[in-house]
């Protein structure tokens, strides 16, 4: 899913706001939440995977990826 912002007739951002993805017995979810501050943050979750590994390697879900803004204009700025 896209978020586009437009004014005067013109693009001003494209962002992907989430993205599920399945391969080769691996499932991975992209998401964007929206915290109180008007920060949106961008998080990935492993749904499922076939590949196995130790607890201390393993990565963490939920974790923020890229926060960012958008300006007056629409513009996106990254934090």
């Amino acid at each position: 899913m896209f978020l586009v912002n437009v004014g005067d007739n013109k693009v001003a951002s494209i962002t992907r706001m989430s993205n599920y993805t399945c391969f080769d017995g691996e499932c991975n979810y992209i998401y964007t939440e929206l915290s109180e501050k008007g920060v949106f943050m961008q998080k990935d979750t492993e749904v499922s995977s076939d590949v196995i590994l130790p607890k201390e390697v393993q990565p963490e879900n939920g974790k923020t990826g890229v926060k960012f803004i958008y300006d007056r204009k629409g513009s996106l700025k990254i934090l």
